[in-house]
């Protein structure tokens, strides 16, 4: 993403979470979440942090997570990618089904590729 593209992300999430902290003010103030605090610098500085680590889906990952929370979710993420490269390329080669009965005829375990 770009820093336009964030700033107007921060911009919007802002705008969203303002309508929803006045209503929360007034009837239940102790219902407020950090992110309803956050100003707009400190959305983007988040969206940045986030997709700088590699991660693609920013809005999975909860405002005020920590740098080393995220680094270990983005470890976790390329862990869980790379596992499945084997999968990916057999479907390439053979089709979802095909390599489903290799994987299973291989490693004794039902491994679904269907979405």
């Amino acid at each position: 993403m770009t820093a336009k593209q964030i700033q107007a992300e921060a911009q919007h999430i802002f705008e969203q979470m303002q309508s929803v902290r006045e209503q929360r003010e007034r009837f239940s103030p102790e219902s407020i979440t950090p992110v309803m605090r956050a100003t707009v610098e400190e959305l983007a500085a988040h969206i940045e942090m986030v997709t700088g680590h590699g991660i693609v889906n920013w809005k999975k990952i909860e405002y005020g997570t920590s740098e080393e929370r995220v680094i270990e979710i983005a470890a976790g993420a390329a862990k869980a990618k790379k596992r499945s490269a084997g999968a990916r390329a057999l479907s390439a080669k053979y089709g979802k089904e095909g390599a489903e009965r290799i994987i299973t005829k291989h490693s004794g375990r039902h491994y679904s590729l269907q979405s």
